[in-house]
């Protein structure tokens, strides 16, 4: 739906602050909790913030989003509409499907444990060397020894002289390969999260708005009757030499659709990476709650052609609580 005032407040569950919208920063009591969405001024219904004037500290937060009814925030009045979590490492939210920080730490230790077993090994030819040097000083303080038994002597701190230097080698090399692979272990981290907060809102009529994202696999909560845009990707794929069509059955050999196949290429909001909505009309949603079958197809230009299903999720309609 558009035209609502949304809102939200975050928290930080480490202490359970909450985000000051005054000066971007996380009190225990700020004075003002409540941070303002603004419409996208094309795909009407979608509500976003985009929040970096601080930085974030490491760990979870959490974020309730509500519609306001009257002229000012009143949570304890408002409808809650949608809620979330998110997990900051390096004033970045982490978007894959574990810590990345978890993963290097793992990763770090191993290394150092290799560097560990490097210089223990430095260590040991160290002490040997200090032990063959004290042992020729002992002989050229010895009258008694000849020339061949001091010449053995330096040979043997020579070899561990030798031993050490090749040590040492291995060493930087070790240490050198652990910062390069620290070093692309950060450049994949930063591809893989989003440096701006960005949260989403799709609304739909009679106050109920849907935050799932379609996925293959995944299961996509709708309310009956509502009128809804579902959003999908990025998939990181280009598709902008297609058409995209999307259809529901409530069984896999049905012939006849529950929601008609139906083109959605216009509602296609970035063609490179695979990013749009799928838009359902009170009409579509008014099914017999229970699971279908979505699925969304790409096809050559001429609509027909080339049929790829790129896209298969559930969607699930639910009764509506009050009606």
């Amino acid at each position: 739906m558009t035209g609502l005032t949304i809102y939200l407040i975050a928290r930080r569950e480490a202490d359970n602050y909450r985000l000051n919208d005054a000066n971007g920063d996380f009190a225990v009591n700020p004075a003002d909790p409540y941070l303002s969405l603004t419409e996208d001024p094309v795909i009407k219904g979608r509500y976003e913030l985009s929040e970096s004037r601080a930085v974030w500290g490491n760990g979870r937060y959490t974020i309730a989003i509500y519609k306001q009814a009257g002229g000012s925030p009143a949570p304890v009045s408002d409808t809650i509409i949608g809620s979330g979590d998110i997990y900051i490492i390096n004033d970045i939210e982490v978007v894959v499907d574990a810590a990345i920080s978890s993963r290097a730490a793992e990763e770090t230790v191993a290394k150092e444990a290799t560097l560990a077993t490097v210089v223990g090994y430095i260590d040991t030819e160290i002490t040997a060397i200090i032990n063959a040097i004290s042992a020729l000083q002992t002989d050229l303080g010895d009258p008694s020894a000849d020339t061949t038994t001091l010449y053995s002597q330096l040979l043997l701190v020579k070899g561990y002289v030798d031993t050490l230097e090749t040590a040492i080698a291995s060493h930087e090399a070790a240490r050198a390969a652990m910062q390069i692979a620290l070093i692309a272990e950060h450049d994949a981290t930063q591809a893989a999260v989003a440096a701006t907060l960005v949260i989403n809102v799709m609304s739909a009529t009679k106050g109920a708005i849907q935050v799932s994202y379609a996925k293959t696999g995944g299961t996509v909560e709708v309310i009956k009757g509502d009128t809804i845009s579902i959003p999908y990707g990025p998939l990181g794929k280009n598709i902008t030499t297609r058409k995209l069509f999307f259809a529901a059955k409530q069984a896999l050999g049905d012939t006849i659709y529950a929601i008609a196949v139906k083109e959605i290429t216009a509602q296609v909001t970035d063609f490179t990476t695979f990013t749009g909505t799928i838009p359902l009309t009170s009409a579509e949603t008014s099914l017999t709650p229970g699971a279908y079958y979505a699925a969304i197809e790409s096809r050559d230009p001429d609509g027909v052609s080339q049929p790829v299903e790129e896209i298969r999720f559930i969607l699930k309609i639910v009764e509506q609580i009050i009606l």
